[in-house]
């Protein structure tokens, strides 16, 4: 079994990008220092390397050995790694796996007993596993695995906050989080 789970695509790699029913022919993009995802047991990880395609094609970075993208694909392999332990597909997960998920990432801890990771680290990583878990939910059309109300498996609340920056008006930025889970 491999703890690594994100390695950077360097050369050749196409992506798809449209189909031309006129040529009947897949019309691709090459690109350069994509993550690619894979499940501990070395299978590609299906839906997080879509998820990293469609963050890509919103113009998020790939520069400097994957730049943002590497992020994200490393945020979300803690994700994939809590999955593949316990046995369970991204589909089952609710709130009490999620709960879990983020009080493991919370007690991590190395061989002196230190926390291996601060509590803004905690939540990085949470708010990207719910992003990606909104993406997950769109593609499979699970209209009650993630969302705000009793409904959804997964429960979470969008929340805002205000940014400043000198000489600026102050923004308001929204993000998912989840109730039970510290701040996430």
């Amino acid at each position: 079994m491999s703890k690594q789970l994100v390695n950077i695509i360097n050369n050749n790699f196409k992506i798809p990008i449209s189909y031309s029913l006129l040529d009947k022919e897949i019309n691709s993009k090459e690109v350069s220092d994509i993550p690619f995802t894979r499940w501990p047991n070395r299978m590609p990880c299906f839906e997080v390397n879509l998820y990293i395609i469609s963050q890509l094609r919103e113009g998020r970075s790939r520069r400097v050995k994957g730049g943002t993208l590497r992020t994200y694909a490393y945020n979300i392999s803690h994700l994939i790694h809590f999955c593949y332990k316990n046995n369970i597909n991204f589909s089952s997960l609710n709130d009490n796996y999620f709960t879990l998920f983020i009080n493991n990432l919370i007690m991590d801890k190395d061989g002196l007993g230190q926390k291996i990771r601060s509590n803004n680290q905690v939540n990085t990583i949470g708010r990207q596993c719910i992003n990606f878990l909104f993406y997950f939910s769109f593609i499979y059309g699970l209209e009650d695995f993630i969302g705000e109300g009793i409904k959804f498996k997964i429960k979470v609340k969008e929340l805002k906050y205000h940014k400043t920056m000198e000489g600026r008006k102050p923004l308001i930025l929204y993000y998912w989080s989840h109730p039970r889970a510290v701040q996430c």
